[in-house]
């Protein structure tokens, strides 16, 4: 495996988390319901080419994307179960639906009969599904008797099939159900008067990620998963760790400059971080052109060592800079170094030469070098100035905290998002700074990052976008 090929940054998606995430969703579901996995947005970012054998294999029957572009993509990599484009066709491409066997959403007269008049001339039939808005207000035939009239006209078309019929939650991921159960009152209710006047649709569908977790009643023949199947959650509410999904994917890059620079100094475009001490700062080849947004700008931490560093300075196009000065919590060493006074009399800090300082802290692990600092600091001995032992020791602790760092070095791991030595940077957690939700985190994530497939913790394989 082309390993040389992560030598930027690359976003890791374990494959093995897609088929357990998978597997739990067919546990949920009740027998004798499909699932259909949307893979719209390249899968969510993911990567279509690759998540969907693992889908297939465990047991999604039927995929939904957003838009015709994405169903004939499916076909040219040669997927064979059925497709439903979820969204907007023009219907001058009616007979590209047809020629790709696509399953069409309609919830407009004039694209079901363009349908019925490709299918014809194609002399082929058309599979639709109809989608009926009871409160999304996105798409959709709006709920009531309109919309009934109008299936039963294409109910009647030539070369029309109504496969399935459907509509989408606008809130199933949140405590407050009864606005999920109205909408599913209104949706059944549609079915029922169809049914009344002889329309018998076979695939009736309501639930996307949250309602097949939170409303198992309302499964039908089949379920919409989406986010579950890459391990995130649709809510804080609806929190699907605790029912055993991990996020497959994990956003990596590494450090390509380490640097020391002086108080004072400024970071990145405009000048909105300066260094308020002496300082390690280090580049990594991340930025808002990858989907690392600028937006997380002085917010967001990354992992270097198992350990959280803060983003210093704006985030730029193509990297970002990190401050490795000391971890992002608070530091242990200066937690456990203290200046007490005690009958008038100051502790007297012994200052020992840094070169030789630096010699002692290389030889030893790292927790007997704290102990070392602490003894060093704690002879109480002779009444000194407490200002002269502030001024006198800042660059002792400075240039302590600068040598412990030096062990990250060019090359070395950065975790963006993901786990790195048993430490974990959520999703939503970069979701949460940048004022969205995790779907977008993910679906940002751009072409210019590889994908590196995981199968028993290995590297299976690697998508590079640009390569091809």
């Amino acid at each position: 495996m082309e390993e040389s090929l992560l030598n930027r940054s690359w976003a890791e998606v374990n494959l093995d988390y897609i088929a357990d995430n998978v597997k739990i969703i067919r546990n949920k579901v009740k027998r004798g319901s499909e699932i259909m996995g949307v893979v719209k947005a390249d899968a969510y970012g993911h990567g279509i080419s690759q998540i969907i054998p693992v889908l297939i294999e465990n047991g999604v029957t039927r995929l939904a994307v957003s838009m015709l572009d994405e169903a004939i993509e499916l076909r040219k990599n040669d997927v064979k179960i059925p497709i439903l484009v979820l969204s907007y066709t023009d219907p001058r491409r009616a007979k590209e639906i047809i020629e790709y066997s696509v399953t069409q959403t309609v919830y407009s007269l004039e694209l079901a009969r363009a349908l019925s008049k490709a299918g014809q001339e194609l002399e082929r039939e058309v599979r639709i599904h109809i989608k009926v808005d009871t409160g999304m207000g996105r798409v959709g035939f709006m709920a009531g008797f309109g919309a009934v009239k109008s299936i039963e006209e294409i109910q009647k078309m030539p070369e029309i099939v109504i496969e399935g019929i459907y509509t989408h939650f606008a809130c199933a991921d949140e405590e407050d159900s009864s606005y999920t159960n109205w909408q599913f009152e209104q949706f059944m209710s549609i079915c029922n008067e169809l049914g009344r006047l002889g329309i018998q649709i076979p695939i009736k569908h309501v639930c996307n990620s949250a309602a097949t977790m939170l409303f198992p009643s309302m499964h039908l023949d089949m379920v919409r998963v989406g986010i579950l199947l890459y391990g995130m959650s649709p809510s804080s509410f609806c929190n699907s760790s605790k029912d055993g999904f991990k996020p497959a994917m994990s956003l990596k890059t590494n450090v390509i400059l380490v640097k020391n620079v002086e108080a004072n100094q400024s970071i990145s475009y405009g000048r909105k971080f300066t260094t308020s001490k002496p300082s390690v700062i280090a580049t990594i080849p991340i930025g808002y052109a990858d989907g690392y947004s600028r937006n997380l700008s002085g917010k967001a931490d990354v992992l270097v060592g198992g350990k959280r560093y803060p983003i210093v300075g704006n985030i730029c196009m193509d990297t970002c800079m990190i401050d490795l000065t000391e971890p992002a919590e608070k530091n242990e060493l200066e937690n456990r170094i203290e200046i007490k006074e005690k009958n008038g009399l100051k502790n007297r800090i012994e200052i020992e030469e840094n070169n030789a300082f630096e010699n002692q802290l290389k030889s030893k692990n790292e927790n007997h070098q704290k102990n070392e600092i602490v003894n060093k600091f704690v002879n109480v001995n002779e009444e000194i100035d407490f200002k002269e032992i502030e001024n006198r020791t800042e660059g002792y602790f400075n240039n302590a905290l600068m040598s412990m760092q030096v062990e990250i070095k060019v090359g070395d791991e950065v975790v963006l998002f993901g786990e790195q030595n048993g430490v974990r940077i959520e999703i939503d957690e970069i979701a949460k700074l940048l004022g969205t939700i995790n779907y977008e985190v993910t679906c940002l994530v751009g072409k210019r990052v590889p994908r590196a497939y995981m199968k028993n913790d290995k590297i299976a394989e690697i998508k590079n976008y640009l390569l091809g």
